[in-house]
């Protein structure tokens, strides 16, 4: 019988959507989560800003984790809404999760489209 607590979620294929990619809590939240996925075989995709600072994008990327940056064109934009329901159908994800504010709205969104389940996680927002 195995110990782990996430052998469950073994073959998941989990989205990580953040709207920021600076060194910061969040960010490195999601770094962990993503390593500890992939220890249990799942598959991870990173969704990330295109135009940051990269710093998320490369420790993601040094990891093994794929990396899909994303442009948000506009405050509310169909056609990043669009991108990323095509996104998690092309990656065959099984699960979504959202950290931070923008990123849970285009998730929900893009989720409730391909049928999945969405977690958002909050990081000290107010």
């Amino acid at each position: 019988m195995s110990t782990n607590p996430l052998d469950h979620l073994r073959g998941a294929r989990i989205a990580h959507l953040i709207e920021s990619d600076g060194p910061g809590g969040a960010e490195q939240t999601l770094i962990n989560l993503a390593t500890c996925f992939n220890a249990v075989d799942c598959v991870n995709v990173a969704v990330v800003p295109a135009h940051g600072e990269g710093w998320l994008g490369r420790e993601l990327a040094a990891r093994g984790i794929t990396v899909e940056p994303f442009e948000l064109h506009r405050p509310v934009s169909p056609k990043t809404a669009g991108w990323l329901l095509a996104t998690l159908r092309r990656h065959k994800i099984t699960i979504a999760h959202s950290h931070e504010f923008t990123m849970a709205v285009y998730g929900a969104w893009a989720a409730r489209r391909a049928g999945i389940p969405h977690v958002v996680t909050m990081h000290g927002s107010r």
